[in-house]
This record gives structure tokens, sequence and C-alpha cells, in this order.
């Protein structure tokens, strides 16, 4: 296919890149959920909720993606020291929720793919980070029924689940001279 426009590749790049994570993590009012969504879920409500006393007043969310955590030897699939620096930021930061956008093991059907991810990401669970995942092609990589396992296995939480959602609540200040008021956002996480 040829651009007819003047958009330059890495504007391209840019753009699917951004338009994958939109489709992967999308942002609604609690009560504006498509009649379609709300059909989905089996109760009313978020599937996992963080209530407003563990937030603080500005929320945090980083969305990660695309580690394809993986034998560190293999450099031709990953940059295995980027991905550590990486994880050992986000754990630094602390966000009130990480968003991981798919591809946490480059083949999903290898285990140790998924060890990998539990060694490099361990300050992840020190810290007690709130890590939302959703599932990508990578994870779907090598026999399906084995690459589903080692899913479940890596987030138990999610057992069952091919996509979930989940609410971060925030309530109105009443100390503030002005109240800014939230609607409550949900995250719904999609898999594919």
């Amino acid at each position: 296919m040829k651009l007819t426009s003047p958009l330059s590749a890495s504007r391209v790049v840019l753009i699917l890149s951004l338009a994958a994570t939109s489709l992967s993590l999308t942002i609604a009012a609690q009560n504006t959920q498509p009649a379609v969504a709300q059909a989905l879920l089996s109760e009313p409500g978020a599937t996992f909720a963080v209530p407003d006393s563990e937030l603080p007043r500005s929320i945090t969310v980083i969305d990660y993606g695309d580690m394809r955590f993986t034998d560190p030897a293999n450099t031709e699939v990953a940059n295995p020291r980027a991905r550590q620096l990486l994880a050992k930021k986000i754990a630094s930061e602390h966000p009130d929720a990480l968003q991981v956008s798919g591809d946490v093991p480059y083949a999903g059907a290898n285990p140790k793919d998924y060890e990998q991810f539990r060694t490099e990401t361990a300050a992840w669970r020190a810290e007690k980070l709130r890590v939302y995942p959703a599932i990508g092609n990578h994870e779907m990589v090598g026999d399906p029924s084995k690459a589903i396992q080692n899913w479940w296995a890596a987030f138990p939480e999610l057992k069952g689940r091919r996509w979930y959602s989940v609410q971060l609540i925030r309530v109105a200040d009443p100390a503030a001279p002005t109240p800014e008021w939230q609607p409550k956002d949900t995250f719904v996480i999609m898999a594919r």
C-alpha cells in the first residue's frame, strides 16, 4: 500500500501505536456504558474496583506493552536491558494502575517467558502495584491451550476471563472551595 499523504513513516507508526493502545484501554464513565457492554457483564459494576481511600487526589496510570519477556540472552526479539530499566522505573513511579497492553511473553506457550516476567517485575509485586494486563498476540504464540493456561497461571485473578473492567473511584473533596468532582472512571481491559 502506498501512502499518498505527507505523513512520515514515524508518524504512521505513532498513529498505529496510539490506535492499538486505544483499542486495548477504553475509558468510559460508569453510567454511560453501551448497552452491549452492559449485557456482557455478569453483574453490574466493574470487575475490579479501587476504593477512594487507596487513591491520591490525582490518579496516575501507566500503559506499558510489547515487553516480550524471554531469555535475556535473546536480543534478537527484545531489548532485555531496556525492558529491565523500564520495569524498575515503573516500580519507582508507583502508579495507581499499570495497564499492560499485551505481549508480556515472547511466546505464551513457553512457561519460561512468564518466569522471566516474574523475575524482572519482582519490584512491581514488592511495591504492590495494581497491574491490569490485556492479552496480546504473543500471549497466544505456540499451543493455544498451553498459552492460555500459562496466562492464567501468571495472572490467577483473571482465570476464566478474556476481558474485564477496572474502576478507579474518585469523589469530590468537600474541603475544596470548588469541589472538583470527577465522574467515576472505568477502564475496560479487552483481550482478543
